[in-house]
């Protein structure tokens, strides 16, 4: 049977190993900033000891012969395994990975400067001289910064860095190493509490955010610069928490590579959204999740409370891009409903930063199978990414959008969908949790069925929808199964589609201008107006995007003096981003 070594005290101060036995033998350490015990952390300790136990017994993908595969995932799976006091096994792993030559990774040397400082910190103690050694030779001689680097590559080497300059002081680049990392880090934080990210809410690369904050946060030892590190670690949950149902991240992002995260598939940043936040529990597939297993972090109560709350619709904004998108920014917009989740994102007009990755909206709904989940885009490549020719316009439940150019939608073709029928040039959808009207004003053609998801062994079957044309507009109106529950799935299906086609309105008039336009008045009566490269309107009420703050929602507010204001029941949780102090108190 495995065993549950409990390394906490180990971590953050050193001294012996811990003696090894079974898991509940051990009471949970509570650090400093967590909150009391609550059943939500009981189940967290749950739901880490499990991700723990699967990876100290697999073996990381590629392995043994493959080292650039498995060498970015293999020290995750090494940490797993000295925590269930495998430390042979871990020792060996570890070595294999570093002895190897780490060049073959290129750029991708990023993951393993963060991660093998972090495994070095925790472990060291457990670790052969040689080993420590290898390690040592690896992240100092790494300290150059090719080019291109994206923002995660930039924080992973500066964590890593960092930590390499505060643990070897007789290291010749220690000093400036250690001034010039924190800065870049400091710089990287200021920013998340005034613009957001640039590579925002990717269900593949925010894991490695994630990371490399909290690698910072259980080891640095300013406790200034740790505060801040922890600032920056919780503005990064916080875009997490309120767009989570049940295990779906519903949010518009710039790096994803399929759609957005559905947890039946194997993003990288499924095992750590279900590790904090609970859910449908996703594959695990690869280990960025067992950092955070093993850490003495926990995440505060108020964060698992908002992400669990989803007793009432809401709806969610942010603000992203740091300049990255000009004036524009990203600003997205989620309205979170019981059981599903519509979503968008305003990026300007006509300009873009990135886009060949970029995710603009989606719909997604809690069903027990893989693919609940459908996409309206202009696909830059294959199924990628989003263009400059289409914008769109999102009000609570309904969205519309214009494009220049043919306009793609992505409709599952699996069980996700109930039943589903055509009428007057609509698609009307079942989605057990959601009813879905799709309408293309040009009419559309069925394509060919494909596989699409994270992990081939994950992927759900979609059917595209192709609609042609010089100039395209797009309607998705949603509403809860509830609203128009009927005896049985055909009737309520039919409920909504009649109320539909007989209560909202659609004004194509403008879609053949040289800036296209589409009105529509949707199932609430509220009016929606979308010009292209020109303002967007709702009830005749400009959208003024450009003033969006940095988070809101029911229980979250930012402003200059707290970049991030929490009230949630009686507990209020204030982050200030100019002096790095975090104020929770009670009502």
């Amino acid at each position: 049977m495995l065993q549950l070594l409990l390394t906490v005290p180990f971590v953050c101060w050193g001294g012996p190993f811990p003696v090894i036995g079974p898991a509940s033998q051990f009471k949970p350490l509570v650090p400093q900033y967590a909150l009391a015990q609550t059943p939500s952390s009981t189940r967290y300790r749950q739901r880490a000891q499990r991700i723990i136990r699967h990876f100290a017994q697999r073996k990381p993908h590629g392995f043994p012969k493959n080292l650039k595969r498995y060498a970015r995932t293999g020290i995750y799976h090494a940490m797993a395994r000295y925590e269930v006091g495998d430390v042979a096994a871990a020792n060996a792993l570890a070595d294999r990975i570093f002895s190897g030559d780490l060049k073959v990774l290129g750029n991708d040397q990023s993951f393993i400067v963060m991660t093998g400082m972090d495994l070095y910190l925790r472990y060291r103690q457990h670790m052969p001289s040689s080993l420590r050694w290898k390690i040592r030779q690896f992240v100092t001689g790494n300290h150059r910064y090719p080019k291109p680097l994206t923002a995660n590559h930039r924080l992973m080497r500066a964590t890593g860095h960092y930590l390499a300059a505060q643990t070897w002081s007789d290291w010749g680049q220690a000093q400036p190493m250690q001034q010039q990392t924190k800065a870049r880090i400091s710089k990287f934080i200021a920013n998340l509490g005034v613009h957001g990210m640039i590579e925002h809410d990717s269900p593949v690369y925010h894991v490695f955010y994630l990371n490399s904050l909290l690698s910072l946060q259980d080891h640095v030892r300013d406790p200034a610069f740790r505060r801040q590190t922890q600032i920056g670690l919780e503005l990064l949950l916080t875009s997490m928490a309120p767009e989570w149902l049940n295990g779906y991240w519903a949010t518009a992002t710039l790096r994803t590579f399929a759609f957005t995260h559905d947890p039946h598939q194997a993003a990288q940043i499924g095992p750590v959204g279900w590790l904090y936040w609970g859910g449908r529990r996703p594959p695990m597939w690869l280990g960025a999740a067992v950092m955070h297993a093993v850490s003495a972090y926990r995440v505060p109560e108020v964060l698992v409370q908002i992400s669990r709350d989803r007793t009432q619709p809401y709806r969610h904004r942010e603000t992203h891009g740091a300049h990255f998108n000009g004036k524009a920014k990203y600003r997205k917009y989620t309205y979170m409903d019981r059981q599903y989740a519509l979503f968008s994102q305003y990026d300007g007009l006509g300009r873009l930063g990135w886009n060949e990755q970029m995710q603009r909206m989606g719909l997604v709904w809690d069903a027990p199978a893989s693919g609940a989940s459908l996409m309206i885009k202009q696909p830059v490549k294959g199924i990628r990414g989003d263009t400059k020719r289409g914008q769109v316009l999102q009000h609570q439940r309904t969205l519309i959008g214009v494009y220049k150019g043919p306009v793609t939608a992505f409709i599952p073709n699996n069980s996700t969908i109930l039943h589903r029928f055509e009428q007057s040039g609509w698609l009307f959808m079942h989605g057990s949790s959601v009813l879905i009207g799709l309408k293309f004003i040009n009419g559309y053609q069925w394509q060919k069925k494909q596989k699409i998801g994270y992990g081939k062994r994950y992927r759900a079957t979609f059917n595209r929808l192709i609609s042609q044309g010089a100039n395209n507009g797009v309607i998705l109106q949603t509403a809860p199964v509830e609203n128009f529950q009927q005896a049985s799935t055909r009737a309520t299906l039919q409920a909504f589609a009649k109320t539909v086609l007989s209560q909202t309105q659609i004004d194509r008039r403008g879609l053949s201008q040289a800036n296209p336009t589409l009105k529509y008045t949707d199932l609430e009566g509220n009016r929606l107006a979308l010009r292209f490269n020109r303002d967007r309107t709702v009830n005749n009420q400009p959208i003024n995007y450009l003033a969006w703050p940095l988070f809101d929602n029911p229980w979250m507010k930012s402003n200059r003096k707290f970049c991030l204001t929490i009230q949630y029941r009686n507990t209020i949780r204030e982050y200030s981003c100019q002096n790095w102090t975090i104020r929770e108190r009670k009502l």
